[in-house]
C-alpha cells in the first residue's frame, strides 16, 4: 500500500496555542468516507477536550466561604423612619407589597432591611433575632413576630407591611441573611 504523500496527499503537523498548552493535531488528506469519519472523530476529541478543558478552568477560579454559626456580635440601632435616608425610605415604600432583604450604604451607616411584604394583618413585625460577623461576612437572623410595633409600617387597617431596618457602622462586608 502506498503512503498518502506519494498518492499526491499531503501529511502536517500543526500546532495550536490552547490556554497554555500546546495540542498537536494531524491533518492527513484520505479519500471518500474513511477521511470524513477520521476528521469527524478527530474534530470531535478536540472539542470535548477543549470544553472540559475550559469547564476546569472556569471551575477553578470559583471560591466558596462557610457559613458560620457564631462570631463577633456587632453594635447596631434599630431604625425608625425618622432615621432613616430619604433615597432609602423611598426604596422601601417601592418595594414594601413583596419581601424582600436589602442592603443600603452611605458614608458612614450600612443600612440592613429585611422586609416581610403585605400581610394581611396589623399585629405582625419583623424582628432581629441575631446579629454577628466574622472575617467572611455579616450574618442576619430575623423572624417574624405576632406582636408589632409603631416602626413596624403598622396601617391600621388590618394590612400591614412588617419591615425592619438596621443600622451599623460601615463595613465593606457582604450580608448573609438566614
Amino acid at each position: 500500500m502506498q503512503h498518502p504523500a506519494e498518492k499526491g496527499g499531503y501529511k502536517h503537523e500543526h500546532k495550536y496555542l490552547f490556554a497554555g498548552i500546546y495540542i498537536i493535531s494531524e491533518v492527513k488528506r484520505m479519500e471518500g468516507e474513511k477521511a470524513y469519519r477520521y476528521g469527524w472523530v478527530c474534530g470531535r476529541v478536540m472539542l470535548i477536550l477543549a470544553m472540559a478543558f475550559v469547564v476546569c478552568e472556569l471551575c477553578a477560579g470559583c471560591g466558596r466561604f462557610d457559613i458560620s454559626d457564631s462570631g463577633e456580635k456587632l453594635v447596631y440601632d434599630v431604625c425608625d423612619d425618622t432615621m432613616l435616608p430619604e433615597e432609602l425610605s423611598a426604596i422601601i415604600e417601592r418595594k414594601k407589597e413583596k419581601p424582600f432583604n436589602m442592603v443600603y450604604s452611605n458614608n458612614t451607616y450600612t443600612y440592613i432591611v429585611v422586609a416581610a411584604g403585605m400581610q394581611e394583618r396589623d399585629d405582625v413585625g419583623v424582628e432581629l433575632e441575631e446579629m454577628y460577623k466574622d472575617d467572611n461576612a455579616i450574618y442576619v437572623k430575623t423572624l417574624l413576630r405576632q406582636t408589632a410595633t409603631p416602626s413596624d409600617g403598622v396601617r391600621g387597617d388590618g394590612v400591614s407591611f412588617p419591615y425592619t431596618v438596621i443600622r451599623i457602622m460601615k463595613m465593606d462586608l457582604p450580608v448573609v441573611f438566614k
